[in-house]
């Protein structure tokens, strides 16, 4: 079993207030539980006011009492190099250390996004830390995680001695920001058969990319300007590049769609009826073109959304403005000879990176104040 444990705290006692740390968290464990992560995963989401001593604690003593064979442990706030700051109080590295070591996972990874984050590897055993001591899709996970290197890899927002910041663009701190880019834009680099996956390094790696490119761009601190990247610099204790962390969709898409309802209405509109399956928490996105039949675009729109659930259902009336057509020369030079306008309805369901999920294609004709009809041919 894969789990994991996502925690994300906005505020602590006398820190303050942060904007996006919970957000970090449930955004990592969407993504981690959703269709481009670990078969049949299991999972705890921590957040504010809940996110205690306490209840840290109480969960990861349940899962040292029932160890999963993978575990994720993530966490979003403040930190320093003491500790983690909860919603009421530190937790010290070195008892967060201790209530690690007793879960028996086969394989560990712990990603803090926090300043000082590095700080914690001071505190981890050499022994536990992975290569430092010691085609079905589902089996194909399977197998990749049983390869991976027993014990503990870890993934840190920046050095012991530096800040975390947070995007206000991005709304998210820079290095969950870069890590969530990382999983959603990422080549494949495990294994060879499918699904294609996404190695702990080649997050980090292509989320530090991210991070440098994005530096000169638009990830500012509001009134002081760019944040340089030696302030925050990612890194990683452990051995990376064998541990598996979400499906890649470079090569083509997660899950499938199907439109099954496609329609003239009065008017310029149409109904569209669809169902998205096995792209839950990813990214999706829908586009409608209105085209000359030889292609030339009239006037076009698309929605991102995400589904929340396996099979995801919607549909509904796609209206253009009869002004669309005025604008157009083509268009309005036809229809003001009291000619009949034939045009092509496209709707397509699509991912992040192009590839198609469904389309469906109609032609119909308009005359001037009269409704879509479907043309024959």
């Amino acid at each position: 079993m894969y789990y994991v444990l996502s925690i994300g705290v906005n505020y602590g006692p006398g820190a303050d207030l942060l904007r996006f740390a919970e957000k970090d968290a449930i955004d990592i464990f969407r993504v981690l539980s959703g269709a481009l992560g670990p078969p049949r995963v299991g999972g705890k989401c921590l957040l504010g006011a809940r996110a205690t001593r306490a209840e840290m604690i109480a969960a990861l003593n349940a899962l040292a009492w029932q160890p999963p064979e993978h575990l994720l442990l993530y966490f979003s706030g403040h930190g320093s190099e003491e500790g983690i700051l909860l919603a009421d109080g530190l937790l010290h590295y070195d008892e967060l250390a201790d209530y690690v070591r007793i879960i028996r996972a086969r394989a560990m990874m712990t990603i803090l996004d926090t300043c000082h984050a590095a700080a914690y590897g001071r505190f981890v055993s050499p022994a536990d830390v992975a290569g430092l001591g010691g085609i079905d899709e589902d089996l194909t996970w399977l197998r990749v995680l049983s390869e991976a290197h027993p014990g503990m890899r870890m993934l840190f927002a920046t050095s012991a001695e530096t800040l975390s910041r947070e995007s206000p663009n991005a709304k998210n701190g820079f290095f969950t920001a870069a890590l969530l880019h990382a999983f959603h834009h990422a080549e494949a680099d495990l294994p060879a058969g499918s699904p294609k996956l996404i190695s702990d390094l080649q997050a980090f790696v292509n989320a530090c990319a991210f991070m440098q490119e994005q530096q000169t761009k638009n990830w500012k601190r509001p009134g002081s300007g760019i944040v340089p990247l030696h302030i925050q610099q990612p890194q990683f204790l452990g051995h990376l590049g064998d541990f598996p962390l979400v499906r890649s969709q470079v090569e083509r898409a997660v899950g499938t769609a199907t439109i099954t309802n496609f329609a003239f209405l009065p008017g310029l509109s149409m109904r569209v009826d669809f169902v998205v399956n096995g792209r839950r928490n990813v990214p999706t996105r829908w586009r409608v073109r209105l085209s000359h039949p030889d292609g030339s675009l009239i006037d076009g729109r698309s929605h991102r959304f995400v589904p929340a659930k396996d099979e995801h259902a919607d549909g509904g009336q796609i209206r253009f403005p009869v002004s669309v057509l005025d604008d157009d020369f083509a268009s309005s030079f036809v229809l003001d000879s009291g000619r009949q306008l034939p045009v092509r309805w496209t709707f397509e369901l699509l991912d992040d990176h192009g590839h198609q999920l469904a389309r469906r294609s109609l032609m119909g004709s308009y005359f001037k104040g009269a409704p879509m009809s479907q043309l024959g041919w």
